[in-house]
């Protein structure tokens, strides 16, 4: 592979990237805004609280071996903890360098670092 080819791979990789991160943050910032939107009880702190909760919840998870997003949000339902509480979660183990994300035919797969 000569290097116009590699940076031609390397712009379209990055691209796929940022719109998938993109994609990301408008998810959450829809999560977040159902979170905080007029009528809900629970204030940032709770918010927290909840999240990290969570994160505990799917570190132990984890500690047992990988899972797919879908088994992840199953697990958490089953301990009281809904879709956007989950998703959270996982965000708040990744900021912290906890986890590792990764595809496997077409499938995201998390494991402990």
């Amino acid at each position: 592979m000569d290097m116009e080819d590699l940076n031609s791979k390397i712009g379209k990789t990055s691209r796929a990237l940022y719109q998938k991160l993109e994609e990301g943050e408008s998810a959450l910032n829809r999560i977040i805004s159902e979170k905080f939107s007029e009528g809900s009880s629970m204030d940032t702190e709770d918010l927290n609280l909840k999240i990290g909760e969570a994160a505990g919840v799917l570190y132990r998870r984890l500690e047992k071996g990988e899972c797919t997003l879908s088994q992840i949000k199953n697990y958490l339902a089953e301990n009281g903890f809904d879709a956007s509480i989950a998703i959270m979660a996982i965000g708040w183990l990744a900021r912290e360098d906890k986890i590792h994300a990764y595809k496997a035919s077409n499938i995201w797969l998390l494991k402990l670092n």
